[in-house]
């Protein structure tokens, strides 16, 4: 495989535990019941896998954590920032970001271990919290190494070294009545009376520790999605709903009745195969399929805006091109979600393309982002004559768009001509 092309996912990995914090008052001592209470993941900090793979001790918090932050930027580069997650001790970093500046929209991307990063897809804002944002959301001031030191010997002020471990650091964009960022900074209890999961915390507004019945809103108001939550049902604070999870009902109602012996229902499962299985979260510009071939136009999950294009016919064995030139590449954060691209949702769209004109006989079926949304294409023939059918992304008609990106592999193999045509990057010649 393409050193710098898709990652594969390994199989039967396991659940990822949930991203952990602990609450408390301020400054606190957590036990068991606390965390419990709380909605706290239940795994020991001691038992995530940190310095187990190296002799060499594991960087401080602040150092950590800036690396992290960094890392999450450099990916989504654009946007609000509504919550970073530093896990030192699990090796964990995350982002809430907007999907593109201004958008009003947002996803989950992460990191686990050593295993990749993922954009896990769109997120529904909580439903306890005001609509819109107006504020900033998380200032780059936040991420600087001076600000991250500064507030982590402030919190290790609270307790001796060696009574914790550092563990946790956390800026998070909250509702009223504080509508800004704070600051969560978790430490493993280490002291010899200290349970399995215990934990010490602090929570900042600025440079001031909060107390009491602020500190108890602050705690109130730290939210969770449900990558991080993965079913831990005592978490009772706000949510951030992932939108595939809540449309999914929806989408499994596309499943009555499939007929197992069309030909593009089986390239729609086969293509949702590979983008399922293999993509491990870069940014898919463009999913296109016949009955015999799924092409993904999609970035290199190692390096920004370097796109190109993977193909595939059957399960087994694909290829991938060199570096497609596009010119300008897109900004936004997430392109097609894939996370709410199934194979049910697939068939659902191509029996009502198939209906619109009646008789339609779809060949191609071609999906991809165009002006900040999923734009759907159904090529075909209708009365003997060539007809699309335009879907935008809530399935409604929509009308042919100025652009609609295609790759010239696509162009050659009958896809409707449209622009722009991506071609293979000329590489420099070397003197």
């Amino acid at each position: 495989m393409r050193k710098l092309g898709f990652m594969w996912l390994l199989l039967g990995a396991a659940v990822v535990a949930a991203l952990l914090r602990m609450a408390g008052s301020p400054p606190t001592e957590h036990g068991d019941d606390a965390a419990v209470a709380t909605g706290a993941a239940t795994e020991s900090p001691s038992e995530a896998p940190s310095e187990t793979a190296t002799d060499a001790p594991a960087p401080p918090m602040q150092d950590y954590a800036a690396h992290c932050f960094r890392e999450l930027r450099a990916r989504n580069p654009v946007g609000r920032m509504l919550k970073l997650n530093a896990n030192r001790l699990a090796n964990r970093c995350s982002i809430i970001v907007e999907t593109a500046p201004g958008s009003g929209r947002w996803i989950f991307d992460w990191r686990d271990g050593d295993n990749g990063w993922r954009h896990e897809g769109e997120l529904r804002w909580p439903r306890a919290w005001p609509a819109t944002i107006t504020t900033r959301g998380i200032d780059a001031t936040e991420l600087a190494g001076e600000r991250l030191m500064t507030m982590m010997q402030s919190a290790r002020d609270h307790w001796p070294e060696s009574d914790r471990d550092d563990w946790l650091y956390e800026i998070v964009w909250v509702p009223a009545p504080f509508e800004r960022a704070l600051v969560y900074i978790t430490f493993d209890d280490r002291r010899p009376q200290a349970g399995p999961h215990d934990a010490l915390s602090v929570v900042y507004d600025g440079e001031r520790q909060l107390e009491g019945e602020e500190y108890a809103q602050a705690d109130a108001l730290y939210p969770l999605t449900r990558f991080e939550l993965r079913e831990d049902h005592n978490f009772k604070g706000a949510l951030y709903e992932s939108t595939a999870l809540a449309e999914s009902a929806v989408s499994l109602e596309g499943d009555a009745g499939v007929d197992h012996t069309d030909p593009l229902h089986a390239g729609i499962e086969r293509c949702m195969h590979w983008l399922h299985e293999v993509n491990a979260g870069a940014r898919v510009l463009r999913v296109a399929l016949d009955a015999d071939t799924c092409w993904l136009l999609q970035e290199n999950a190692h390096a920004r805006d370097d796109f190109y294009l993977f193909s595939a016919r059957g399960t087994e064995s694909f290829e991938e091109s060199p570096s497609l030139s596009l010119e300008p590449p897109p900004a936004a954060n997430l392109l097609l979600d894939r996370s709410r691209l199934s194979a049910a949702r697939l068939r659902e769209r191509l029996e009502q393309a198939r209906g619109t004109p009646a008789g339609l006989r779809v060949e191609r079926i071609a999906i991809a982002w165009v002006d900040g949304a999923m734009l759907w294409q159904f090529d075909g023939r209708a009365g003997g004559r060539r007809t699309q059918v335009w879907l935008g992304d809530d399935g409604s008609i929509a009308s042919p768009p100025l652009r609609f990106p295609l790759s010239a592999e696509e162009l050659d193999r009958g896809f409707p001509a449209t622009s722009p045509v991506l071609s293979v990057a000329a590489e420099s010649v070397l003197p």
